[in-house]
């Protein structure tokens, strides 16, 4: 007893504890074989003892050792297994610690690369003040010699001016009454008349260098703020790819983690495993453990009867991780004296059989469908599961046993949500149906070439077509000739090949479902980063009229204090002009400063309500309301969020709220809204002036005006053909 006390000691693998990594060995080997021998050397004293107490022969004896010899080889061969098994898993860390170098020395290089792209655009804005310094100078020369050219033209037409009117006088004819007197006067005044086109000419001189002058300081100061504004981008862009290379880290360590920890719980389900059969097997634990195959020559795989055996468990509702545990039971159940399970099939195998599963089970429901002639209905549904919608086809026939529902595919996975996309993945999931049948048929000529009855057996692709829903409908019910659909039904030939068909398949059909789930995943995007160019695009929208009711507020049209109000309120004759400016300090309240609470409806089942009921909410409610709140310095910039909430650390959560939409900051944005609003106000599209007139009344004409900010509209003379034509200019008001 107490030798196979350390006999199964020696067997028992230790469970790995939560401390432990995947490196380290369970048990060495040597320390195990070491105390074994011990332990015997132990046990043969006690027995030799124990045999001369009872007095029993060197036979009995020697056949005793024998059988314990034997035992102990048996136990030393166990723990070379063992031995190997950590070499396995000696292997499999170095091969996680190799994984983890090589994303370590990528993580590296993309930092390296992130430095030298820092580099070049710090050589890049250097090459920019180097430029704009250039063209300052450029400008300072070009400015200057303008100057000199206009000086100079200047003085050009001065000079042949005066030689004209020089000339003029040498041809007039002076009259024998003038005398010498009026003579002198007339030259006197001539030399008068020159000076003050000399001090003309040369206050327009004076003039237009101090205009000049005026245009090199302007444009001297915008292009310094030109390259203010391409350094502050550059150096956010410079800040926005540090964080996404910080987030890239952190997201590639988290995912080497998570690796890391599913190869652990897929080690824990293996010894899960293990144990479950240990306890249904007992000592014949590892003669019926499943042992990898050697690499030498063409490696070893599962008949077609194993795997359909795991088929129909994974289609009965079988877990995965239970199968191999559920066919050990059930041979030991049947046949318990008789050792026919040797191996058993791995987890990997296992759960890869859930595509052969999935491949078999549209190829018979494409073999069912194209067997018939009519096809009564089609139905198609979709739902979503996980953020992925999928569509599903079914067919309705009549059969022997009545009307029969035919599931062609449950899982077509459709670019687009609209409905032309949709009939174009059902179209095309008939095809591929047709091609499985194909596949089929193939395999059978393969593996039986002279049973032409057999793939007569199986139809053409181009029996499965819709088409056959056009056709009427002639006693299909009652053809009692009809051939067989169901699996069992088929001969065991065609079952036979449609498995191995299904196991061949399978990576095909996984493949094709996985393009078809990035396509759909990347046209999601595509709308996902529409809607939100277009929500960013409203929330601008919504910041510069904001920003302009707050402009508003803070001018004369704005209603800060309740005299004020009343005053404005029972000046205005109307009651439309009244019921519109109730409601324009409404909307300046609610919109311009952001406070929903301060709303009130224009009109209630259909009627509408006056300024009275408007104004009588203004003073009870939005006043107090703001005196209590304060007035904003800017509004708020409010974005509308219509994508889906993810769990963080997720690669859906990840690719779409970081990677995928590339979100600005909200300093970025404000900023775009407040260079549109100037650009609009530079455009005449807006009329900021304008907009803070109260024109609900005029203002009164006195002294107060004096100061204030108008704009005025001018006649001018047009210098071309006289005409007249009329201009607003800004200006303060001086006197009345």
């Amino acid at each position: 007893a107490s030798y196979r006390a350390g006999v199964s000691s020696i067997k028992k693998k230790p469970e790995p504890s939560e401390s432990s990594t995947e490196g380290d060995a369970e048990v060495e080997p040597p320390v195990a074989a070491a105390t074994a021998a011990a332990e015997t050397s132990s046990v043969l004293r006690r027995a030799t003892t124990y045999g001369a107490s009872r007095k029993l022969s060197n036979a009995e004896l020697k056949a005793e050792l024998q059988r314990m010899n034997a035992e102990l080889s048996q136990a030393q061969s166990q723990v070379s297994s063992l031995s190997r098994e950590v070499e396995s898993l000696r292997k499999h860390n170095k091969t996680l610690t190799e994984a983890f170098r090589k994303a370590r020395d990528d993580l590296r290089a993309e930092k390296k690369e992130s430095a030298t792209v820092d580099k070049a655009n710090k050589h890049k804005l250097r090459e920019l003040e180097v430029a704009a310094e250039d063209a300052q100078v450029a400008m300072e020369s070009q400015c200057k010699s303008q100057l000199e050219a206009e000086r100079k033209q200047h003085h050009e037409q001065m000079l042949s001016s005066q030689k004209q009117s020089e000339k003029q006088k040498e041809k007039e004819v002076v009259k024998p009454k003038k005398g010498a007197m009026s003579l002198a006067k007339e030259k006197a005044r001539h030399q008068s008349e020159l000076k003050e086109v000399e001090k003309q000419s040369q206050s327009v001189i004076k003039h237009k260098d101090s205009v000049i002058e005026e245009q090199l300081t302007e444009g001297y100061l915008k292009q310094a703020e030109d390259v203010a504004e391409e350094y502050t981008v550059l150096s956010k862009a410079e800040r926005r790819k540090t964080a996404a290379l910080k987030d890239l880290q952190h997201v590639a360590m988290k995912r080497l983690l998570k690796n890391k920890e599913q190869d652990l719980e897929r080690k824990h389900e293996e010894l899960e495993e293990f144990q479950l059969m240990a306890e249904l097997a007992g000592e014949d634990l590892h003669a019926l453990r499943y042992n990898k195959v050697e690499k030498r020559g063409k490696p070893k795989t599962w008949t077609p009867i194993v795997t359909q055996l795991v088929v129909e468990l994974l289609a009965n509702g079988t877990p995965p991780s239970a199968v191999s545990a559920n066919i050990l039971s059930v041979c030991k159940l049947l046949f318990p004296g008789a050792p026919i399970v040797r191996e058993l099939p791995s987890m990997r195998f296992v759960r890869s059989c859930r595509t052969v599963l999935l491949h078999l089970a549209k190829t018979l429901a494409a073999y069912e469908i194209a067997c018939k002639d009519v096809y009564e209905q089609l139905f198609t549904d979709g739902t979503t599961r996980r953020q992925t919608e999928f569509q599903n086809v079914v067919v309705g026939v009549l059969t022997p046993a009545g009307y029969r529902r035919v599931a062609l595919d449950g899982c077509i996975l459709s670019e687009e949500h609209n409905a032309e996309s949709v009939t174009a993945s059902i179209l095309v999931a008939f095809q591929r149906s047709g091609k499985l049948l194909d596949f089929w048929r193939t395999v059978t000529v393969e593996m039986y070439p002279d049973r032409n009855g057999l793939l007569e057996r199986i139809p053409l692709s181009s029996e499965l077509t819709l088409a056959k829903l056009a056709k009427d409908l002639q006693g299909e019910g009652s053809n009692e000739n009809e051939t067989p659909s169901l699996f069992f039904q088929l001969p065991e030939e065609l079952r036979i090949t449609a498995m191995i068909a299904a196991k061949r398949g399978a990576p095909a059909l996984r493949k094709e479902h996985n393009v078809a789930l990035k396509l759909q995943k990347e046209a999601n995007l595509r709308r996902k980063r529409i809607e939100h160019e277009k929500n960013l695009e409203n929330a601008k929208e919504e910041y510069i009229k904001a920003w302009d009711l707050i402009d508003v507020y803070h001018s004369e049209r704005g209603w800060k204090k309740l005299s004020q109000a009343r005053r404005v309120f029972n000046i205005m004759s109307s009651e439309p002009t009244r019921l519109k400016a109730v409601k324009e300090q409404i909307t300046i309240r609610v919109r311009g400063f952001g406070w929903k609470e301060a709303a009130h409806a224009w009109s209630k089942g259909g009627t509408a309500y006056d300024s009275l009921e408007l104004m009588k909410h203004f003073v009870d409610v939005i006043l107090p309301m703001e005196a209590k709140l304060g007035v904003p310095t800017e509004p708020r910039f409010k974005i509308q969020d219509n994508t889906t909430k993810y769990a963080l650390c997720t690669d859906s959560g990840l690719s779409v709220e970081n990677v995928a939409l590339n979100t600005k900051s909200v300093e970025d944005l404000k900023a775009e809204a407040m260079m549109e609003r100037a650009r609009r106000e530079a455009e005449g599209e807006t009329d900021h002036d304008a907009n803070l007139q109260a024109h609900h009344t005029m203002p009164t004409i006195d002294d107060t005006l004096v100061g204030y900010s108008i704009e005025y509209c001018f006649a001018y003379l047009d210098d071309d053909d006289g005409g007249e034509y009329y201009a607003w200019l800004d200006g303060v008001v001086e006197k009345l």
